[in-house]
């Protein structure tokens, strides 16, 4: 959607027009495309995606909480696998040893 925007093949209020379809898709949508459709003004929406037009938009996903996951037995000694959640809702589970991903969810 932004880089229709940027390359002038949307203007600015039918990309955030379809930045509102595609939030009530369900569709997950960056922190500054949400911040957009937060906003309440139209006039101030366009202002920001103005400001941000040009500009390399990237999702950073932040660690929210980490856990130890046993292998096999219930004992301290155990091997154990590191799951981290995201404030994306994802959930990572990677290897102790060479810190391989196993899993994302």
């Amino acid at each position: 959607m932004w880089s229709e925007m940027n390359l002038g093949s949307k203007n600015i209020a039918e990309g955030i027009g379809s930045l509102y379809e595609l939030r009530e898709k369900k569709v997950e949508l960056t922190a500054l495309s949400l911040d957009v459709l937060s906003i309440e003004s139209e006039k101030e929406q366009e202002e920001m995606v103005t400001d941000h037009l040009g500009k390399e938009i990237n999702q950073i996903n932040y660690i929210t909480c980490m856990h130890k996951l046993n292998k096999n037995m219930d004992e301290d000694k155990a091997v154990t696998y590191l799951c981290i959640g995201t404030e994306n809702k994802s959930i990572i589970i990677l290897d102790n040893f060479v810190a391989n991903v196993i899993k994302t969810v």
